[in-house]
């Protein structure tokens, strides 16, 4: 089993350094594959439940993934009623090791 090892944020991180850390934490290229945005939301929730520190604001973490979006060049597309980024997909939540939390 592999253990994940998590950095910590620095204290007051702006909400594009957020949107990095978890991008790169939790998303993985995979050319194929698509994750609806709000499992994308939801897995940042998670991301920052695991870190034991407050979400962005939706509308602020949704504006720092946008930018991180497109930095790299990833696509955000339409399909039924629901918003697909493509090219990714979301990895395992990562094993907390720090702070006793882990297992």
């Amino acid at each position: 089993k592999q253990t994940a090892v998590v950095l910590p944020l620095p204290v007051h991180p702006s909400p594009q350094e957020q949107a990095a850390r978890f991008g790169i934490e939790r998303l993985v290229p995979a050319a194929d594959m698509k994750v609806a945005l709000g499992d994308v939301h939801a897995a940042y929730r998670d991301w920052c439940a695991e870190r034991g520190t407050q979400p962005l604001p939706a509308k602020k973490i949704a504006a720092a993934l946008a930018d991180l979006f497109a930095e790299s060049g990833l696509d955000v597309e339409e399909l039924g009623s629901r918003l697909y980024v493509t090219g990714v997909t979301l990895a395992p939540k990562a094993a907390l090791i720090s702070g006793g939390r882990g297992t």
